[in-house]
């Protein structure tokens, strides 16, 4: 967990913190990577997620999806305030998601983690201050 959102932050919107943010969710990683194309003057209709190889690293012969008991994600969330603290400034900088978008993100995160809201989710898991 060393190269995590606070790692890349720390490289990145803390050091230029006047700088656009564009984001990718992986939740959404077509749509993104779209309006990012389009955010920077391309063509968002252009089909390229179907040019160049695709490398998949072998994870076509994994049968296996893990699942996790969402009890146990609840009590990682209090585990991780950096990273969600993190999580939710990049999508509030992001430049190419619309309001819903990014409250959509932000509301699943919350509801995942058994939280309405970033002072919620602080209160419920003893954060000093995130």
């Amino acid at each position: 967990m060393y190269y995590n959102y606070q790692y890349y932050a720390n490289r990145t919107i803390t050091q230029y913190p006047n700088r656009k943010t564009l984001v990718v969710r992986q939740e959404s990683l077509w749509d993104d990577l779209r309006s990012v194309e389009s955010y920077l003057g391309g063509d968002p209709h252009h089909p390229f997620e179907t040019q160049g190889p695709t490398i998949t690293h072998g994870s076509e012969r994994f049968r296996y999806r893990a699942r996790l008991d969402p009890m146990l994600v609840v009590q990682l969330c209090c585990a991780i305030p950096k990273e969600i603290s993190t999580y939710t400034l990049l999508l509030k900088k992001a430049s190419n998601l619309g309001i819903e978008q990014k409250a959509s993100s932000l509301k699943a995160l919350f509801h995942g983690c058994g939280s309405s809201s970033l002072k919620d989710l602080t209160t419920r898991c003893g954060w000093d201050t995130v």
